[in-house]
């Protein structure tokens, strides 16, 4: 979330988190409307691009999601300082600041940065024991505020801000609360991450357009003044041809975040397994700029098979192939390691020469693998790149990032499944038990001797039992008293329990 202007750079003030989130605890916390939240959230800012319009969106989300009162999104830049680009309240809709105001050094959002730990302020009493003498003013939330939640905003394991949302009412804060609050700031980070990738490869793709021209501009300046080919004229053909490439770099680059953000878009939409595979069918290709694409799964005997393909000739990989798991080609590798794996022709050749020379005849040349695991089974997900492509390290890391991306899709929606399925079983064999009713029959000294009477049909037998102590104890005239059990389409009664009135 770098402003495009000062991005971050290895060796600056960055910080990053000595562990990674314990997700496992966050998902055992989270609800279904917590759930169905996280997702609104996402779809809004799926079809948001630039990073002005990523942050107006998450604020303006952020603050709906959690109902809250006021959110607002700072950036750290390099000094360590924290600057508000977004806000949002309830008086008036998310707005990009453009101005950032620097947040004071000993606000709540500082210890933020300095910690990498989210600070709950359940109260103001809270707020004022916890930061004496620092006012939570518009920065830290609306005068009126009663409680607040400050958030740091990670991506790929790096700080680059806090997500400040303050409430009109006091909050709890209980473990799904947190839970909750901290997956909306992580995906938030994300997303943040994206938008500013995304301006800052545009802005580059921009400014390299104009060096460009302006080499154009020199260069025809040049050959007016110099008719031969002098040290100045080489020089600025030479600043011309670099500016050129630059340009096609960029330019490329940008093209690539785009496209892959179509196929980002399309998996946060998808709603089962059959959806992610359609959305990898239909825009995989695409957005990894591959020739092929393949999703492989282990079943029981543990082999390999292919689940979907795209772009792959039927004799690469055809659905419902099978292929060994024992380590001997590159997916099985991928799958007992755990880990993924990048293979450029040569390496692939010397490794693997034959899968290298079927993707060599489908036009293919490098080739990455990444696993998928979630409970109940594990697979592979393939991608081949085009045999003329070359790769920058940030290309690949992209790539790496893209892909891993889809495979947890994939293994989300592919538990997400599982457990409707069980919900449905469940369900059914709930509906299939029998109904029982129980019945209070009692006896009474009557005129003419002992009467059996029928008090009334309760839904369970501790139910009948406490309503025929009740009568007994209102009336003296009751000898004994039972409880028989009864279900639909049978004649005669399941059970017969005697009650003791004397209880």
């Amino acid at each position: 979330m770098a402003s495009p202007h000062t991005p971050h750079r290895s060796g600056s003030s960055s910080f990053h988190l000595a562990d990674p989130p314990l997700r496992e605890i966050e998902r055992a916390v989270l609800g279904p409307e917590h759930l169905a939240r996280l997702l609104d959230l996402s779809r809004a800012l799926s079809g948001a691009v630039e990073l002005a319009e990523v942050a107006t969106i998450a604020a303006d989300q952020a603050r709906v999601l959690a109902r809250a009162s006021a959110a607002q999104l700072t950036e750290l830049r390099d000094g360590d300082e924290l600057a508000a680009i977004a806000e949002s309240t309830l008086d008036a809709p998310a707005h990009r600041r453009m101005a950032p105001s620097p947040i004071r050094a000993s606000a709540a959002a500082h210890d933020v940065v300095r910690t990498t730990a989210a600070i709950w302020l359940a109260s103001g009493i809270e707020a004022r024991h916890r930061y004496p003498g620092v006012p939570l003013d518009s920065s830290n939330g609306e005068p009126e505020s009663a409680a607040w939640a400050f958030l740091p905003l990670v991506a790929d394991d790096q700080l680059a801000g806090v997500l400040t949302l303050a409430f009109g009412e006091m909050q709890g804060f209980d473990a799904s609360t947190r839970a909750f609050l901290t997956e909306m700031a992580s995906v938030c980070a994300n997303a943040l991450a994206r938008g500013s990738l995304f301006t800052q490869e545009r802005e580059r793709a921009n400014a390299s357009e104009e060096a460009r021209a302006a080499g154009e501009v020199r260069q025809r300046r040049s050959e007016r003044l110099v008719g031969d080919r002098t040290r100045l004229y080489e020089r600025e053909r030479f600043a011309r041809a670099r500016a050129e490439a630059e340009t096609v770099v960029a330019v490329h680059a940008a093209d690539d975040l785009e496209s892959a953000q179509c196929l980002r878009a399309a998996l946060v939409h998808s709603e089962t397994e059959q959806d992610v595979l359609a959305a990898l069918a239909a825009q995989g290709l695409d957005g990894f700029g591959a020739v092929g694409l393949a999703v492989l799964r282990r079943i029981d005997d543990g082999e390999l098979e292919i689940a979907a393909s795209t772009g792959v000739p039927p004799e690469v990989a055809t659905t419902g192939m099978r292929m060994r798991s024992d380590g001997a080609t590159a997916e099985a590798e991928v799958l007992l390691t755990g880990a993924t794996l990048w293979l450029d022709p040569p390496e692939l050749t010397s490794r693997f020469p034959g899968m290298a020379e079927a993707l060599r005849a489908a036009g293919a040349g490098s080739w990455l693998g990444v696993p998928m695991r979630h409970e109940g089974g594990s697979g592979v997900l393939a991608v081949a790149f085009p045999s003329e492509r070359a790769f920058t390290p940030g290309d690949r890391e992209r790539l790496v990032l893209l892909a891993e991306e889809c495979a947890s899709a994939l293994s989300r929606r592919k538990v997400r499944d599982a457990e409707a399925v069980a919900r449905v079983t469940a369900s059914a064999a709930v509906e299939e038990q029998p109904l029982v009713a129980f019945v209070a029959h009692y006896e009474e000294e009557g005129r003419d001797g002992p009467e059996a009477l029928v008090l009334g049909v309760f839904s369970s037998e501790a139910a009948a039992r406490d309503a025929l102590q009740e009568l007994n104890r209102r009336r003296s005239l009751m000898i004994r008293a039972w409880i028989s059990s009864w279900t639909i389409d049978e004649p005669r009664p399941r059970t017969r329990v005697e009650v003791d009135l004397t209880e």
